[in-house]
């Protein structure tokens, strides 16, 4: 008999093997272990008490992951995972994980769910715009290895990792908004295996980065306005590379923004996938 609950009493060993069963024929690989599980939810800020699990007599067949937080100083839920495995889809599961969702997100005053999902995911997009979701944005997502060093573009440029960073000052650095996991919220959550990079002269920060050292995700990254053509991009990411993994992953870049795609491309870095950035209101 399928049922559908909350996530608060499954373990994480449950939470990782239908995870990984659900998204075993994904567009994208997704191998999910205890380590990284630990860094998304603390990323994400995921919480299982606003996260589904469909069941079928008690075994755990489908999940929908929620994080908890503020989008534009407004109450949020942003959706972190949802995933069937094979045998269980096309039943409705999402809307009916959604059911039973949206009444518990009413009751702490959200009325907001965001999520991203693979453009060419047909089936995913078409259920989601059953519930209500419409899209925002396209974003692209870039991956690509630094082959060789950047030399520092002027004397007295400092390229060092930083225990924190001047995060009232970083949206002045952007070319877009940033996607839920991308925020500043969720890099100082995520602070544990993240990498805070500066670039400095004479004390003012110039540019900086915010990266996964081991698994290469940049997190968030920006080069001030004012010193922007100076070599200070290709020195952040050169820097940011060299602090573990060379193989650099940049997700979610607005497709809007040729600056920032024009700057990744002649890095030569891959766009190996674009999402569809959507809203649900209710």
């Amino acid at each position: 008999m399928i049922s559908i609950s909350a996530l608060t009493r499954i373990t994480s060993a449950q939470l990782i093997s239908t995870f990984n069963h659900a998204f075993s024929d994904y567009i994208v690989p997704v191998n999910l272990n205890s380590f990284i599980l630990k860094q998304k939810m603390a990323q994400e800020n995921i919480r299982l008490e606003f996260s589904a699990g469909v069941f079928d007599d008690g075994r755990l067949v489908g999940l929908m992951l929620h994080g908890i937080g503020e989008v534009n100083d407004e109450p949020a839920a942003y959706n972190g995972g949802t995933g069937i495995i094979p045998e269980y889809r096309g039943r409705g599961l999402v809307s009916r994980m959604y059911d039973f969702l949206k009444p518990l997100l009413e009751q702490v005053g959200i009325q907001k769910v965001l999520l991203e999902v693979i453009d060419t995911n047909e089936r995913a997009i078409s259920a989601y715009k059953k519930v209500g979701f419409r899209r925002l944005r396209m974003l692209d997502c870039f991956k690509g290895e630094i082959l060789h060093p950047v030399l520092v573009p002027d004397p007295g440029v400092t390229a060092e990792v930083a225990p924190e960073l001047p995060w009232a000052q970083l949206p002045s650095f952007w070319n877009y908004r940033p996607t839920w996991q991308h925020t500043i919220a969720a890099a100082r959550r995520g602070h544990g295996p993240l990498k805070y990079l500066a670039i400095k002269e004479k004390g003012q920060l110039l540019a900086y980065g915010i990266v996964n050292a081991g698994t290469g995700r940049a997190v968030q990254y920006g080069v001030h306005p004012a010193h922007r053509r100076r070599g200070l991009g290709r020195l952040l990411f050169n820097s940011l590379a060299s602090l573990g993994n060379p193989r650099i992953t940049v997700l979610n870049v607005d497709g809007e923004d040729e600056q920032s795609r024009q700057f990744f491309q002649g890095m030569g870095f891959e766009c190996y996938v674009r999402q569809l950035e959507m809203e649900w209101r209710f």
